[in-house]
């Protein structure tokens, strides 16, 4: 008499699920498409209505070669200018732990 093995059956059930392929009919396809159409519509409208909280940081060189960091942060409406990446990375860290602080 074998054992019971719940694991051999769920590897069983798994493989025989793998061999179904969904039928997609071609009114469906065109109609997914359609609705994607929406989709990218409505984000990109809802992208361009909503404020946006996001900091920009630009990478500039001067010519003498040392590069710097701007930083306008959209929230503040401040602007920053670092001289590495390490201290962009240190003020990108503090804002969000300040901003998720005062929630």
């Amino acid at each position: 008499m074998e054992s019971y093995n719940p694991a051999s059956e769920a590897n069983i059930q798994i493989e025989s699920q793998s061999n179904i392929v969904p039928f997609q009919s071609p009114r469906r396809s065109a109609s997914a498409s359609h609705g994607s159409i929406w989709s990218r519509l409505w984000n990109g409208l809802f992208q361009l209505l909503m404020p946006k909280t996001e900091p920009r940081i630009v990478q500039k060189c001067e010519p003498n070669g040392n590069e710097y960091y701007q930083v306008y942060d959209p929230v503040t409406g401040n602007s920053k200018t670092f001289g590495s990446e390490e201290e962009t990375r240190i003020w990108l860290d503090r804002r969000f732990y300040e901003t998720s602080r005062n929630w």
